[in-house]
């Protein structure tokens, strides 16, 4: 009040029917939380974060209260994983107060058979930031998103297959370099249907000759699963 810093519980005289002014400044990180003059909130009445008082005519005491600023980081997620903060677990929709300039490190934990899909953060993606399935946000300055979806782990089946038949899958025709997709843990079939005058020769799945394990259907179509 007029230029000079007041502390708790000082007194600040005053003539009847003058009026006062103070001033208010948050200390880095705080704002202006409440404000009480005779015992009313006064809050609204505050510009540029300095109050005048009503024309003097009794004692009467100011309140001031400041807090921290925080803002709020929303998380959002859906099955295949958990998420957590802080080593608690956190559902979908839950809110993180974090204060102003704070950070805020998420683990993910996908559940087996899934692994980390896609990571926004503040509408960004940030999954190139993931390390060791933790990411860390940047200092706080705003509300901000979280959204953090799992997928089933799935692995390519790429197709090689020379001239005299072809291969079906899901009732599918399949040509050289096709490349199927399967979650981890499921099977698929693949049927071997030999051009007239042509019969199968070698299959190999993954480097190892499974020809043994090929079912003869209907004398000329072949199985593999």
């Amino acid at each position: 009040e007029n230029n000079i810093n007041l502390v708790n519980d000082d007194i600040v005289v005053a003539k009847i029917n003058g009026t006062k002014t103070f001033s208010f400044i948050p200390s880095s990180g705080y704002e202006l939380a409440t404000v009480t003059y005779g015992g009313l909130d006064v809050k609204s009445q505050v510009i540029n974060n300095q109050f005048t008082t009503q024309t003097i005519k009794s004692d009467a005491v100011l309140s001031v209260t400041f807090v921290k600023i925080t803002y709020n980081i929303t998380v959002q997620t859906v099955l295949g994983g958990e998420v957590k903060e802080n080593n608690v677990s956190l559902s979908n929709g839950s809110v993180l107060p974090v204060d102003l300039n704070a950070t805020k490190t998420f683990t993910f934990i996908p559940a087996a058979g899934y692994e980390l899909g896609a990571l926004t953060y503040g509408g960004v993606d940030v999954k190139s930031q993931v390390v060791n399935n933790q990411f860390t946000t940047p200092a706080v300055t705003a509300n901000a998103i979280l959204n953090v979806t799992f997928k089933k782990l799935t692995f390519n089946i790429t197709v090689q297959i020379g001239s005299g038949g072809t291969i079906k899958e899901n009732n599918i025709n399949l040509t050289n370099g096709s490349v199927i997709s399967a979650d981890i843990n499921t099977t698929k079939t693949f049927t071997f249907l030999p051009s007239p005058g042509y019969e199968l020769s070698t299959v190999s799945y993954g480097g190892v000759d499974v020809i043994s394990q090929i079912s003869n259907i209907l004398g000329v179509v072949y199985k593999y699963v």
